[in-house]
């Protein structure tokens, strides 16, 4: 079969991720290709972004998009799109057997890159990655859950009404998938469930099963601790908290201000905490901080959860982080609120820890229990990644769902 995934860019948590299932699929003797808009790594990826006129179009777009967002959104992540190219061109998409999609917004996601798709009578896979498919807008609805009954009246918008943006995107999105020969995949069992009891799966008449990410153990695996430090110039002699995210300070949802406040309960004489992300922060009160910048490369990261004891992802709402899994395929028990996705990967008090949310109290507790425990529970680790989301695994899971789909 010939497959191709879309996503925008190559770099941030969806893009890693439909790399990482079109590698698995290749090695599974598939013919799997990545196109993106945006590229910012060293991924064997179909740039479409490439070259002056490309590039210029997609920005005007996003221009467009943006300055409609802005003029209607109060606060938070929410996009509704309009502008955008088909793409109609590219032969990949074309010739592909199986579209699969993943998260398309900021250049894909249009009218003009629909209606083109829709020409192709060609089956789609749609793999979420957050719960904007299925939502009026927002990438996740902090708990609002107006997306089960029909998204309008929306707290994040300037001016909420019965017909307001979410409502009109809602439409939009029932059209689109109720036309199209399509299966949604969530990533985790949580996703999962919540995309088949919205009103936009409902009136589209879709459903979603469950594929998890898969992990590449070739490279985050467990490496000895000390060489990890030693070439990271980290401290031997401190318990190594790691935390981090692609703006992981600055969007609240990521739990910035919890771990915040957790780390105040722990003794700063015997934990440090090693930070990587988009931002510099020394901004924890007597803790010491080691800021390692934005991490490009796969081989760089997996180093960092070699040299942690724990991992902390003390995020408000999560879908299947790929740090988690990154962490526990290293060996690094991670720590997380009960939420979302979390307790597909973790498995409390086996490979990690599993906080009542929005406990800081027991988010602490957790971290003291996995750096204390950290070598039984790493090991555990280890063994449930590999069981649970090797490539050859994902891999088949994705052939027989698309068997399925021709």
């Amino acid at each position: 079969m010939k497959i191709v995934h879309i996503v925008t860019q190559d770099s941030y948590g969806a893009g890693r991720a439909a790399i990482r299932i079109s590698e698995a699929l290749n090695n599974a003797g598939q013919e799997s290709k990545v196109c993106v808009i945006d590229k910012q790594s060293d991924a064997k990826v179909v740039y479409l972004g490439d070259g002056f006129k490309n590039k210029l179009q997609v920005k005007i777009y996003n221009k467009l998009n943006n300055f409609k967002n802005r003029k209607i959104v109060k606060d938070g992540y929410f996009q509704v799109e309009k502008y955008g190219r088909s793409f109609s061109e590219v032969s990949e998409i074309k010739d592909a057997d199986i579209i699969h999609i993943h998260w398309i917004n900021d250049g894909f996601w249009s009218e003009s890159f629909w209606n083109h798709l829709l020409k192709l009578k060609k089956p789609i896979v749609c793999t979420l990655h957050d719960m904007w498919h299925f939502t009026g807008g927002c990438h996740y609805d902090n708990y609002c859950n107006k997306y089960v009954e029909g998204c309008n009246n929306c707290p994040m918008l300037i001016r909420p009404a019965d017909r307001d943006a979410s409502y009109n995107a809602s439409i939009q999105k029932i059209h689109y998938f109720g036309k199209s020969k399509m299966l949604f995949v969530g990533c985790s069992s949580w996703i999962t469930n919540e995309f088949n009891k919205s009103y936009i799966a409902k009136q589209s008449k879709k459903s979603c099963i469950c594929i998890p990410n898969s992990i590449c153990d070739r490279i985050f695996k467990k490496n000895d601790k000390y060489a990890c430090r030693e070439i990271l110039n980290l401290p031997k002699d401190k318990k190594l908290i790691l935390f981090g995210a692609l703006a992981s300070t600055s969007d609240a949802r990521k739990g910035y201000d919890h771990i915040k406040e957790a780390l105040k309960i722990l003794d700063s004489e015997k934990y440090e905490l090693v930070l990587f992300g988009s931002e510099v922060v020394n901004d924890f009160d007597g803790f010491t901080i080691h800021n390692m910048g934005y991490i490009r490369d796969d081989l760089h990261l997996a180093l960092l959860y070699g040299a942690s004891d724990c991992f902390v992802a003390p995020s408000i709402q999560e879908n299947l982080a790929n740090t988690v899994m990154e962490s526990l395929s290293c060996g690094t028990p991670a720590v997380a609120f009960n939420i979302g996705g979390m307790p597909d990967m973790i498995k409390h008090r086996e490979n990690g820890y599993l906080a009542e949310a929005f406990s800081e109290k027991d988010l602490a507790y957790g971290i003291q229990y996995c750096t204390d425990n950290c070598d039984t529970l790493g090991e555990e680790a280890v063994s449930f990644v590999r069981n649970s989301f090797s490539e050859a695994r994902v891999a088949d899971l994705y052939i027989k769902a698309y068997k399925s789909m021709l």
